[in-house]
């Protein structure tokens, strides 16, 4: 029998209610508190983290008083993360394969394995670059919210 796995949040009303103030109603502040209060209780599955990364360095960009260069870190670190959380559990193999290997294999578009590769061993990309890129994870992240959400929601995923 195994253990019932642990969620960070209380009924999947609360989850469908995220899930809309990050892609409906653009509620972000309301995602953001949400999302913070649900991390530092149990943690968060990759896919909220990485969107909370991104809504952090995006309102980061609305305030006058964030210099550019830690709008572009907030990016980079947002994009490295989300990189990273997709493809190192599925370094299974003896030996490591490159990230761009694993990334086509799981439909990662290479860009963004670029932008990770320069933010984590290169100079810092330009903040253009980083909001393609962002604009790329979000992309991403609604394809895998659109598809899972609602098998929550319906129960399906939770058998």
């Amino acid at each position: 029998m195994s253990l019932p796995r642990r969620v960070p949040w209380v009924s999947l009303s609360q989850l469908e209610q995220v899930y809309s103030a990050i892609y409906v109603t653009k509620d972000w502040d309301f995602a953001i508190r949400r999302l913070s209060t649900w991390r530092y209780s149990t943690g968060l599955p990759h896919a909220l983290d990485a969107a909370l990364s991104l809504l952090v360095a995006s309102r980061n960009e609305v305030n006058e008083h964030v210099c550019n260069l830690s709008i572009r870190q907030g990016y980079a670190l947002a994009i490295i993360r989300f990189v990273n959380g997709l493809v190192d559990p599925l370094q299974t193999s003896k030996y490591a394969r490159s990230i761009a290997m694993i990334s086509s294999q799981i439909g990662l578009p290479l860009s963004l394995v670029e932008l990770r590769h320069a933010a984590t061993h290169e100079d810092l990309p330009s903040v253009e670059a980083l909001r393609e890129g962002a604009k790329l994870v979000r992309t991403q992240l609604l394809l895998v919210s659109s598809f899972t959400v609602p098998l929550l929601l319906s129960g399906t995923l939770l058998d």
